[in-house]
């Protein structure tokens, strides 16, 4: 699940016999299951809920996504086979009391959002994200290939065989778009707090991280 953190996310919904489609700020279209034939057009505004299976791929436009995202992974898995297997959860879980509970949760989550004006974020949820991120993210998925990564200080960034045509031939063999290397630079260097500087090699001056 994947909750957004800006509650003023505004979204358009435009439904239609056919297809349900919202339109998000940024005008990504994203299709959704048309349960009745209605043509309407809603507007809304509120935090986002996401369930899935995957990670979506938002790796052709990252820029802002991953400061706005809480990532919960549910773990369990109910089989049959399992001692503890309720068939009927449903029904329980509709009773009075278990709703009456589960309105008591959501009334002291709802009081934490505000005290703590945010979600509460665990190791696991950081560590969702950071799976998350090297996912959607090329640079940061190339970086965490490297067996040592004194090479981002070792190697000159341009150059036949700098860090940034080794990126590119990363990018290749995992079926990645490549970003610029204006932006290949830009990532390492705030992500991971390089600065950039120049060093002469066989007569010509290549740029170089360094710390």
């Amino acid at each position: 699940m994947i909750l957004t953190k800006n509650s003023s996310v505004k979204i358009t919904c435009h439904f239609s016999k056919q297809r349900k489609w919202a339109i998000s700020p940024e005008y990504t279209i994203i299709p959704i299951e048309t349960l009745f034939a209605i043509i309407a057009i809603k507007t809304n505004t509120g935090k986002l809920i996401f369930g899935m299976n995957l990670f979506p791929d938002f790796s052709t436009d990252f820029e802002g996504i991953e400061r706005r995202v809480v990532i919960l992974k549910f773990e369990r898995i109910y089989n049959k086979t399992d001692p503890d297997y309720n068939p009927n959860i449903d029904d329980d879980l509709a009773t009075d009391e278990a709703m009456s509970a589960l309105l008591n949760l959501a009334i002291a989550g709802y009081k934490s959002l505000i005290q703590n004006k945010g979600f509460i974020e665990t190791r696991k949820s950081k560590q969702q994200l950071a799976a998350f991120v090297s996912e959607n993210d090329s640079v940061v998925a190339w970086v965490e290939s490297l067996d040592d990564l004194s090479e981002l200080e070792r190697e000159p960034i341009s150059g036949p065989e700098g860090l940034y045509k080794s990126y590119e031939i990363y990018c290749n063999q995992t079926g990645e778009k490549a970003k610029d290397q204006k932006d290949f630079t830009r990532t390492i260097k705030t992500r991971y707090g390089y600065r950039q500087c120049k060093r002469r090699i066989a007569g010509k001056q290549y740029p170089f991280f360094v710390k």
